[in-house]
């Protein structure tokens, strides 16, 4: 990351499905996460799915914010200490 981060400047968006994301928090290399939830579930087995337990107690993370949707839920998490998320 540190080497990304050279040649591209501090900002990175990282647009992953449920695997490369859970990686991404265990390895404490999310500052900020846009997350959208929806009630919809999948009707393939083998779809993969985002284990929420890693934004819960003891995350690095904090929720800033939330919209509603008709079916979706809209958050925005940030990492503890960072003042603002504009």
């Amino acid at each position: 990351m540190n080497r990304i981060r050279a040649i591209h400047g501090p900002n990175i968006l990282i647009e992953a499905g449920p695997n490369i994301l859970e990686q991404l928090l265990r390895d404490r290399l999310i500052d900020r996460l846009y997350l959208t939830r929806t009630s919809r579930e999948s009707q393939d087995a083998a779809s993969p799915y985002f284990d929420l337990s890693l934004l819960g107690v003891g995350s690095d993370l904090e929720l800033v914010d939330t919209m509603m949707g008709l079916e979706d839920v809209f958050e925005i998490y940030q990492r503890r200490g960072i003042r603002n998320y504009s």
